[in-house]
């Protein structure tokens, strides 16, 4: 299966448009030029892995059929490991380094996206049937809100939460994927996805994490229910070190999968009419 660019592009500057404005503030802030060490993946490179990365996780939502299992997807992340010569470890301390440079950070995140718009530039148009299959197709990023954020001891608030009500788009047994990247987190962070059905009933989801990277949160809508309302909140803990930088914010919807649906057992119903 080709990996589209487009589909990679669409996704990307969406999650990061946002997190690049909220930012841009502290970037201008920092007047040192500092270099990135020899230990740590440089700038170019890292792009050049963040636009692959970019592409095949968007390969995968896009195509869930084919990359069915954990072992799938796991051996094409070490592809593009392979592919640029890295290690996860590598990375991963690469990404704690630039999370901690919020200038290179952004930098680097910039320049992610010029590749992928000459990868979409160099390959076929993307058409308007194409992109109705984004917005309205088995696979869809249906987040709406800002795509990123810094929150603090100094913030106004420590909880982020959305609200979505049904749309025509919407069917049983739906699967919202919540996901986003963390960096510079140092304490618990609880997260929670929650269903109202018409049938007077609520089922909720709760989970929490620690450290930094990539986080996600799953909610599978009941088959025999009709959901007419999805929200969640993250709630990030009262003993915060340090702000914490999300960015990549995603709520992606998938169709009913037959194989993911044992994973309800970890939702919680409450307040069915009888």
């Amino acid at each position: 299966m080709p990996i589209r660019p487009d589909v990679a592009l669409y996704s990307y500057k969406m999650n990061v448009r946002q997190f690049i404005n909220v930012m841009i503030a502290v970037a201008l802030l920092v007047t040192a030029c500092r270099k990135v060490p020899g230990d740590i993946v440089q700038p170019e490179d890292m792009s050049q892995y963040l636009a692959d990365i970019y592409v095949g996780e968007s390969a995968v939502e896009m195509n869930y059929s084919e990359y069915s299992n954990d072992s799938v997807r796991q051996a094409l992340k070490q592809a593009i490991l392979e592919r640029h010569h890295l290690t996860q470890q590598l990375v991963d301390t690469s990404m704690m380094w630039y999370g901690a440079h919020i200038d290179k950070y952004i930098k680097v995140y910039e320049r992610t996206e010029e590749i992928l718009k000459d990868r979409l530039a160099n390959s076929s148009a993307i058409g308007t049937a194409n992109t109705a299959t984004i917005v309205a197709g088995d696979s869809v990023d249906v987040w709406n809100g800002a795509s990123g954020f810094a929150i603090g001891r100094t913030s106004p608030t420590s909880v982020v939460s959305f609200d979505y009500e049904r749309d025509q788009n919407w069917d049983k047994g739906d699967c919202y994927a919540w996901r986003a990247h963390f960096t510079n987190n140092r304490s618990v962070i609880r997260w929670q996805l929650c269903a109202d059905y018409i049938d007077g009933a609520i089922e909720v989801l709760t989970g929490q994490f620690t450290g930094d990277g990539w986080h996600d949160l799953i909610f599978i809508a009941d088959t025999a229910r009709t959901a007419r309302r999805i929200y969640g909140a993250i709630v990030f803990g009262d003993n915060l070190q340090g702000d914490v930088y999300v960015d990549s914010i995603r709520l992606v919807r998938n169709r009913f999968r037959p194989d993911m649906y044992s994973q309800r057992y970890r939702q919680r119903l409450y307040n069915a009419k009888r």
